[in-house]
């Protein structure tokens, strides 16, 4: 069993506890705790803009804006024990249908159908080569409405996500490992939504094919469960639970995150992270299991957050 402890740059945090979207005319990233990155690219055309039109003439006349959103949390860490390595990941999501078009006011929940793309790396910075030893990528459709229902003046907040996902380790041949699964996330948040909250949000999912993996559960279960508490711009905890079907295989993963904006004076932005790890794990490059618990210590930086 190792360890690591690892800190980085999150350069976005969790979507699922965000409750509002902002269009951008830009692509530059905008920085809210607990609120989701939305950067929407508009493309017009100088001289139709400046006539007035209705807006379903300017659904006509120009595209939809691209609506791409923070999925899971985004960051560069560096740590690690029994040499240096970093772990990466890049989550977005995209919002499948515009929420101001004919079709999401016939049907009000059709804008909440997103498709979204994952990738988490581990990258080996002791090795004279510096390879990748390990990669996993997970693209998913799936509906989701993060803010369902309010009660005690908002204090209490209850949210839904459901879908489809498919992950492997982008191999093909011997190499190969994949599977697919479905799942449903429910997320109850309790606290001031400008102030401190505490969440809980278990991703409960089903193996719909592991022929690749068949003792995938034997290692992760069939229930993720994330647990948080924070402030909004401010010192955030969270952590992601898992048990295996058999023994004490399992893995718990740990953060803290910070705003950097605090410690520069508002000249930086983003937020200081730290990460720890550890458990039992299946890895994807190989067929044998392997048990890791680790730790390790860097930087990280984030764009949007929980």
């Amino acid at each position: 069993m190792r360890n690591r402890v690892s800190l980085g740059i999150l350069f976005a945090a969790l979507a699922p506890l965000a409750h509002a979207d902002y269009v951008l005319s830009t692509l530059t990233p905008y920085i809210a705790a607990g609120e989701s990155l939305e950067l929407t690219l508009l493309i017009t055309n100088p001289v139709a803009t400046a006539v007035q039109m209705s807006p379903a003439t300017e659904l006509v006349d120009k595209p939809p804006p691209l609506a791409v959103t923070v999925y899971d949390p985004v960051y560069f860490l560096i740590g690690g024990s029994g040499g240096m390595n970093a772990k990466f990941q890049i989550s977005l999501r995209y919002r499948l249908f515009d929420d101001k078009g004919a079709n999401a006011r016939r049907l009000p929940w059709i804008d909440d159908l997103y498709f979204s793309y994952s990738q988490t790396s581990l990258w080996d910075l002791g090795d004279l080569s510096k390879p990748f030893h390990d990669s996993s990528y997970r693209p998913r459709v799936f509906y989701s409405n993060y803010d369902l229902m309010r009660v005690a003046d908002g204090h209490v907040r209850l949210g839904i996500e459901g879908g489809f996902g498919h992950e492997s380790n982008g191999k093909d041949g011997l190499g190969s490992r994949s599977m697919h699964l479905a799942y449903a996330s429910p997320t109850l948040t309790f606290g001031d939504p400008e102030g401190k909250r505490f969440y809980v949000a278990p991703m409960i999912y089903q193996y719909l094919e592991k022929a690749e993996n068949r003792d995938i559960a034997d290692y992760r279960g069939h229930v993720d469960l994330l647990v948080g508490y924070g402030r909004k711009s401010g010192l955030d905890f969270w952590g992601t639970f898992r048990k295996g079907d058999v023994g004490n295989r399992g893995s718990v993963e740990l953060n803290v995150s910070y705003p950097l904006s605090r410690l520069s004076g508002a000249d930086l932005t983003g937020w200081l992270m730290a990460q720890y790890f550890t458990g039992t794990a299946k890895a994807w490059s190989t067929t044998t299991t392997s048990s890791m618990r680790s730790s390790g210590s860097g930087s990280s930086l984030r764009c949007s957050a929980a």
